[in-house]
């Protein structure tokens, strides 16, 4: 199909960048039909020629599109509109919280395939040690540094995932029977982490900050825990950010009961760099963890732990005596990845990307996604109790999309309700507009707890 000689996109006027501006107007045309699924798009000379923009500002804006499943290229003939995503077999599931399908697909197919062969080149012959190669410890080391902790190779382990590291954290401060402190609604993994480590949980109360200085205070009161677990933001699953004097109140108040914090800071390339982990603010009793599956992908397991000095012979003893070391490939996958500087590329387009699927979820969802949410690869649906959050649950399911229930979460019912939208595990912008629709008329349902 020839491009429709009649088509011209109006370009709204507005601080966005050019390129973004155009592809606005070009998604609006193909969402009011304007544009047909298969109807091909000017060549990117002749569209710059048209609105008098430089091609460059085309092929920028064509890419955006691609990217959102709007458009997709055919080798030699141009770029077409795609067809409208066929209706899925099963239910959209945003339960899962990962980074977007495919997003780093190639930059890392072509980081493991140079680790392994460097690997298969010299790297069989030993066992590394319980923390790593050295090497992978420096990448790691500098990774961490990149994203506003300072940290030496010495300081850090490699694990098998975050979810590992986090284990290991438990593993070497904890006993069992011993009381671990909590968000009031926490990342649904530490139930079974917590669970396993034979570790009583106990919740904290949040605001929109997380946890507050008196509810942390009445906690260590109440049951004398000397471990807290925390993500300062975004945190899971609320997405809310800790903002800096918080985070000095939580680190004063821990020094004075003489708590350990292990610090989950997984979605550490989403946060604001102007505030510092807590770990940054007190190295000597934090032990922060840190991982690639919210940059990458799940599948490859690479987690980091950076611990004391005074504890690190002990994480080295929990490893030895489990795993014996961490992970090898990953860990010459995030080497390769640093040494030639597409780690950071990643994590670029990984803002880009969460940054629009946020204003997406904004745009569908206002009355729960206010426009300066923090940036936050999920959204967390506030609401009253848990009855109206697990009918939001049901009726989502019911429109065809799975949220993260309540249940899964939710560590205190008495103070906190709602259900988190995970924005990435959807391939697609436009897979993830039909998501987001479907659950804004399951909340605009008429019933009375949810209005």
């Amino acid at each position: 199909m020839r491009p429709k000689a009649s088509w011209r996109p109006f370009v709204p006027e507005g601080d966005a960048p050019l390129a973004d501006r155009l592809a606005q107007a070009i998604a609006a045309d193909i969402t009011a039909g304007r544009l047909a699924a298969g109807e091909r798009l000017p060549a990117h000379r002749d569209l710059a020629a048209d609105i008098g923009v430089a091609v460059g500002t085309v092929t920028r804006a064509y890419a955006l599109l691609q990217r959102r499943g709007l458009v997709s290229g055919r080798r030699g003939s141009g770029m077409y509109v795609a067809a409208a995503p066929a209706a899925p077999e099963g239910p959209i599931d945003l339960s899962l919280n990962y980074a977007p399908p495919g997003l780093a697909a190639r930059q890392v197919a072509a980081a493991m395939a140079a680790a392994a062969e460097g690997i298969a080149a010299g790297g069989l012959a030993s066992y590394p040690l319980p923390a790593g190669w050295p090497g992978h410890r420096r990448a790691a080391a500098e990774w961490i540094t990149d994203h506003r902790l300072d940290t030496r190779a010495e300081d850090v382990l490699l694990c098998h995932g975050a979810q590992h590291a986090l284990s290991l954290a438990l593993a070497a401060l904890a006993r069992p029977d011993d009381v671990l402190l909590a968000e009031s609604a926490v990342y649904g993994c530490m139930f079974n982490i917590a669970g396993h480590a034979r570790l009583r949980l106990s919740a904290v109360p949040m605001d929109h900050e997380g946890v507050t200085p008196d509810g942390l205070a009445e906690a260590i009161r109440r049951t004398g825990a000397r471990l807290l677990y925390l993500t300062p933001g975004p945190q899971v699953p609320t997405g809310r950010v800790m903002g800096l004097a918080r985070r000095q109140e939580i680190v004063a108040l821990c020094r004075r009961h003489d708590l350990w914090i292990v610090e989950d800071d997984v979605y550490a390339p989403l946060t604001d760099r102007a505030l510092p982990p807590l770990a940054a603010l007190a190295p000597e009793r934090v032990l922060w963890v840190g991982g690639l599956s919210k940059v990458i992908g799940p599948a490859l397991r690479l987690g980091f732990l950076r611990v004391p000095a005074a504890v690190m012979p002990r994480v080295e003893h929990v490893v030895a005596s489990t795993t014996l070391t961490g992970p090898v490939l990953a860990g010459a996958v995030l080497e390769q990845l640093m040494a030639d500087g597409t780690a950071g590329d990643l994590t670029a387009l990984l803002r880009r990307e969460t940054a629009e699927r946020l204003a997406l979820a904004h745009r569908l969802l206002p009355r729960f996604v206010p426009a300066d949410h923090p940036l936050s690869l999920h959204v967390w649906l506030d609401l009253p109790d848990m009855e109206a959050a697990e009918r939001l649950t049901r009726r989502s399911l019911e429109r065809g999309v799975r949220v993260t229930p309540p249940g899964a979460t939710v560590l205190a019912p008495e103070m906190i309700a709602g259900v988190r939208l995970c924005l990435g595990s959807v391939p697609t912008q436009a897979a993830l507009a039909q998501a987001l629709e479907a659950v804004a008329e399951a909340a605009s349902a008429r019933e009375p707890a949810l209005m």
